[in-house]
């Protein structure tokens, strides 16, 4: 299964999960901070935020509503903001492919509600 993903050249998928742009947009300038040399692609507008590295790994943001069904992600990152109904019903369905230990909250803890 990796040698196909090794074929299209995605690896690692992270997505961050928060209703605040800005709280997102810091989150990002720090991954983009620490990846400097390895990023191929940064996306930045105000309702859109991407980084792709050159080994691969994506990260995204997406707004927690019902219209973010269908995401899957590796590893995420969780705002504590989030409303229980979503979280359960939209937000873990999307988390298929994550370990327990993967998801987190954006301060890189374990994420308590799950």
């Amino acid at each position: 299964m990796k040698r196909r993903f090794k074929k299209l050249g995605i690896w690692e998928t992270v997505g961050i999960i928060t209703s605040d742009f800005n709280l997102a947009e810091s989150f990002f300038e720090v991954i983009y901070k620490r990846h400097k040399r390895k990023v191929v692609k940064f996306t930045k507008s105000k309702c859109n935020l991407y980084i792709l590295l050159k080994n691969g790994t994506r990260y995204m943001w997406i707004r927690p509503t019902d219209n973010s069904r269908g995401y899957r992600f590796s590893k995420v990152y969780l705002d504590h903001n989030i409303d229980y109904r979503l979280l359960q019903e939209v937000i873990l369905p999307c988390c298929v492919y994550a370990k327990p230990k993967d998801i987190m909250d954006l301060n890189g803890k374990k994420y308590p509600r799950i």
